[in-house]
């Protein structure tokens, strides 16, 4: 038997409220700057950042993807397709919306 929507619909909800806060990692997986608080919603088989946060990078930086924590658990994240160089100081967004952990059914 195959999980329902209702199962990952269930677990996106509870995903996205145990978030907390969302960090940056660079090519190390090291935290880049300070952690920022985040809101996640439940969207259907997905748990999406619910507005966009800008992160300050500093210069020389290469940010590879971003990660999810919350109530002391670590809930991973993603690395991005193509890492970003910084060069000099700038600022990396997370956007909402394209910013989620997704619950789709898999099969054998």
């Amino acid at each position: 038997m195959a999980v329902t929507s209702e199962h990952r619909n269930w677990v996106a909800d509870a995903v996205a409220n145990a978030i907390e806060e969302v960090y940056l990692v660079d090519d190390a997986d090291e935290q880049i700057g300070d952690a920022q608080p985040a809101t996640f919603t439940g969207a259907g088989d997905r748990a999406e950042l619910s507005e966009s946060i800008d992160f300050s990078i500093p210069a020389d930086t290469t940010v590879k993807g971003w990660r999810a924590s919350g109530d002391d658990t670590d809930f991973g994240g993603f690395d991005f397709d193509e890492p970003e160089t910084f060069s000099n100081e700038g600022i990396a967004t997370l956007e909402a919306g394209d910013t989620y952990f997704s619950y789709e059914e898999v099969s054998d």
